[in-house]
């Protein structure tokens, strides 16, 4: 005679283990995945802010780089490069930093690294009763910066006007106090990224008619 056979009411200690087991990897593995998906976002929009930074630094730059005052109207050099020890300093005068441009007063941009990245510093500068520029102030009302934060090089060329006897030339100073040079290029190089992108396109601003010059460094 067979005994009768007994129905289970519950697990074993093993099949206890193996259930506790998967349900300790499939939380893991969840929160491995939302931890990746808030990192990405964040990663995301960090790049899609700094794009916009870039963006809005360019284009206050190349305002201020097309709108020069006349050389007679000021009594210092209309651009300079110095080299220092963070990198290279664009120093400039512009009337293209308040609406509208080419007129009103004359500002002195800086271009150059700092510690907290690539910055642009726009002071206007005062006029004596002679009516010739004075110096600018950091403390001056108006008093201007913008910055890209994140960036690990500078470098500045700009392009001298070809002559009768040779053709135009690429160069990193510009020892003309009252001439411009035909254009300007400025590349730099972030640090940082969370998510990779090519090398910055870098910003080439005409500050003449071209022709037939090109215009890539």
């Amino acid at each position: 005679m067979k005994s009768p056979t007994r129905r289970r009411t519950g697990f074993t200690l093993l099949e206890l283990v193996i259930a506790l087991s998967l349900t300790a990897v499939s939380t893991g593995v969840a929160a491995s995945a939302i931890w990746a998906a808030r990192r990405t976002a964040e990663a995301q929009q960090n790049f899609a802010m700094h794009g916009e930074t870039d963006a809005r630094w360019r284009a206050l730059l190349t305002d201020m780089l097309r709108h020069a005052p006349p050389a007679e109207r000021v009594d210092r050099p209309l651009l300079t490069i110095t080299a220092t020890t963070t990198g290279p300093e664009l120093r400039f005068l512009s009337q293209g930093v308040r609406e509208p441009f080419g007129t009103g007063a004359v500002w002195e941009v800086v271009v150059r690294q700092d510690g907290a990245g690539l910055m642009l510093q726009a002071t206007p500068l005062a006029r004596g009763a002679s009516g010739a520029t004075l110096g600018a102030s950091e403390d001056s009302p108006g008093h201007l910066v913008a910055r890209i934060p994140g960036v690990d090089a500078l470098d500045i060329q700009v392009l001298e006007t070809a002559t009768g006897t040779s053709g135009a030339q690429w160069r990193h100073d510009w020892p003309l106090a009252q001439t411009r040079p035909a254009a300007i290029a400025l590349q730099w190089q972030p640090h940082g990224r969370s998510i990779p992108e090519p090398t910055v396109t870098p910003l080439i601003v005409a500050l003449e008619t071209l022709s037939n010059t090109g215009v890539s460094p």
